[in-house]
């Protein structure tokens, strides 16, 4: 994805779908039922589908600026860690009754958004409060658990461009015009030369990783384990 796409996803307005489509389509596609709740996401349409049967999921659908190969690797990166590392409790995905893991539902100008369906992960998202030494210990357990399992993973779309990523901060000197507060570029500019200066000339040092994003909002944020306190 080059920087301009990237710009583009988080520029274009999520789907705009009703409720009563997306219920129908959740029953006949992958037999689910219950109520949804809408979650907060950056460029998607995301619910939580509270089924009432003891396992509740998260609805995905993403937004169509979303290069499909993106998706793709989010799935793939959990169905790895279902296998390597089952016991982390990472999300799983849904596939449907005719075992598809990303249909299409249809918005009402008839535009095809694609879907994804994954299991409800429980835990409290950490806002600004400080994290004793349990809680500290418990996601640097998980982190670690994640990379274990995620050892040896490799797909086509893992070196797409993301645009928080501090190794490519060089390729976004061109872009620093658009930042149109100039106490807030001039801000950015000391930065960048700083992190030119200080961490680029040692960044070959460092092991070099895919960046996988697994965009849901039980996953895609920092989250204390249930039960951590």
């Amino acid at each position: 994805m080059s920087h301009q796409a990237a710009l583009d996803l988080l520029e274009t307005p999520p789907p705009d779908i009703a409720l009563p489509p997306i219920l129908a389509f959740l029953a006949r596609e992958y037999g689910l039922h219950g109520t949804l709740t809408r979650l907060p996401s950056e460029k998607d349409l995301t619910f939580g589908l509270d089924t009432g049967a003891g396992r509740d999921w998260v609805v995905k659908i993403a937004n169509i600026a979303e290069p499909p190969e993106a998706l793709a690797l989010q799935a793939a990166a959990l169905d790895h860690l279902a296998v390597t590392a089952p016991d982390l409790g990472t999300a799983r995905v849904r596939r449907t009754l005719t075992g598809e893991v990303f249909p299409r539902i249809h918005d009402e100008a008839g535009a095809a958004h694609i879907m994804l369906v994954v299991s409800y992960v429980p835990g409290a998202q950490i806002g600004g409060e400080a994290l004793n030494a349990a809680d500290a210990a418990a996601i640097g357990n998980m982190l670690a658990g994640l990379d274990r399992g995620l050892a040896g993973f490799t797909h086509k779309a893992a070196q797409r461009t993301l645009l928080w990523d501090h190794r490519r901060l060089p390729d976004y000197t061109g872009m620093m015009e658009m930042i149109a507060d100039p106490a807030h570029q001039a801000l950015a500019r000391r930065a960048l030369a700083r992190y030119r200066a200080a961490a680029l000339p040692h960044q070959g040092r460092c092991a070099s990783r895919s960046c996988i994003m697994i965009s849901t909002p039980t996953t895609s944020c920092a989250m204390k384990p249930a039960g951590s306190g």
